[in-house]
C-alpha cells in the first residue's frame, strides 16, 4: 500500500547461510525499485528451523520470519518467508520461496 494505492508487486529475494556460524543474510531487492535488507542471526525452534530478521532500506523497516525446509533429495536447499516493511505512508507486505540452485 502505497498512501490509498492498494496492488500487487513483485520483487526478489535472495539468502546466503552458513551453517558453520548459523548466521546468514537476507535481500528483497526491486520492490517498488526499492531494496531491503537484514542479516539472520536468530534462529529458533528446538530443530533450528526458523529464523527472524530485521529488515530496512529506503528509509523504512520491517521484518522477515521464515523456515529452512528439506527437498525431496537432501535435508537442505529450500526456504520460504513472509515479510512487511513500512515507512510514511509506505506498507508492503508479501511471501517469499527459494531453493538452492
Amino acid at each position: 500500500m502505497n498512501g490509498a494505492k492498494q496492488y500487487v508487486a513483485f520483487s526478489n529475494y535472495d539468502q546466503s547461510w552458513s551453517l558453520g556460524t548459523r548466521s546468514g543474510a537476507a535481500t528483497i531487492s526491486n520492490l517498488d525499485g526499492a531494496a531491503y535488507a537484514g542479516s539472520i542471526a536468530s534462529v529458533t525452534c528446538s530443530f533450528g528451523s526458523e529464523f527472524t530478521c530485521a529488515i530496512s532500506g529506503a528509509g523504512r523497516s520491517g521484518s522477515a520470519q521464515g523456515a529452512f525446509m528439506r527437498r525431496a533429495s537432501s535435508a537442505t536447499g529450500e526456504v520460504g518467508l513472509q515479510f512487511h516493511v513500512m515507512g510514511g505512508a509506505y506498507y508492503a507486505a508479501g511471501v517469499a520461496a527459494a531453493t538452492r540452485p
